[in-house]
């Protein structure tokens, strides 16, 4: 999500709260944390495909799975010693942060980032896959880790419930799926004026799909799926951080 999100001050005051001015004008712009949550969106990606993503967090990264895990992620630390300190001593110094954050905090429903984030909107088309274990119990339902209050986007473009846990990806329906959205993004980007989504493409599996007209993305444009970006119609390739 963050690459298609443009910040602004919103992460930084949410999560400085009533500091957020005084420690926005004491830091340089190069410093670590303002680039961490002031960031523009990036243009070349045109459209996102999220599968099982926690936007607005996990339960689990709250509970005591989550506190074995994260005492987990110390480890590294302990084991370069010093070295770590390099980092962690500016950001005590300057923002007061003494504790480095990782992938499992960072996804608790408090997060003060995934709320600033879900009230940001995104700037290019999107699309969802959501596990739900078979259950058929949506909206009330959940891959396991995460449930579909987290995953569920009002803005998609279409969103897919799949029999799936969370790793749904490696499903048929999900595969099936990526390769529809793949054949629109390459239809939409070829199109003379890209403004319409052809009546063929349906859903795969036959969810409920909400469709709403796509802008003409550009040839050099990239379809981001999960941690990956997809090639664009011209063969350029781009590395796409975790979401």
């Amino acid at each position: 999500m963050c690459e298609a999100v443009t910040t602004r001050r919103v992460l930084w005051d949410r999560v400085f709260q009533g500091d957020a001015d005084r420690l926005y004008a004491k830091l340089p712009p190069d410093n670590m944390v303002k680039r961490a949550l002031i960031f523009d969106a990036n243009p070349r990606v045109q459209r996102i495909v999220f599968i099982c993503v926690p936007h607005r967090g996990s339960d689990l990264a709250t509970n005591w799975i989550g506190s074995f895990g994260n005492g987990l992620v110390s480890l590294p630390s302990q084991l370069l010693g010093g070295a770590v300190d390099v980092v962690t001593a500016p950001l005590e110094r300057d923002v007061g942060i003494k504790h480095m954050p990782t992938g499992i905090n960072g996804l608790s429903p408090r997060s003060p980032v995934l709320g600033g984030l879900d009230t940001l909107p995104l700037d290019t088309p999107y699309h969802t896959i959501v596990g739900d274990r078979g259950r058929g119990d949506t909206p009330n339902s959940s891959d396991g880790v995460v449930a579909y209050w987290s995953s569920h986007l009002t803005g998609a473009k279409s969103e897919l419930i799949v029999p799936g846990p969370h790793g749904s990806y490696a499903l048929p329906e999900t595969v099936s799926e990526l390769k529809r959205i793949l054949r629109l993004n390459l239809t939409v980007a070829s199109a003379p004026h890209g403004n319409t989504i052809p009546k063929s493409q349906r859903s795969a599996g036959g969810s409920r799909q909400r469709v709403r007209p796509d802008r003409s993305p550009s040839l050099d444009q990239s379809l981001t799926v999960g941690g990956l970006t997809a090639p664009s119609p011209t063969g350029k390739t781009r590395p796409h951080p975790e979401l």
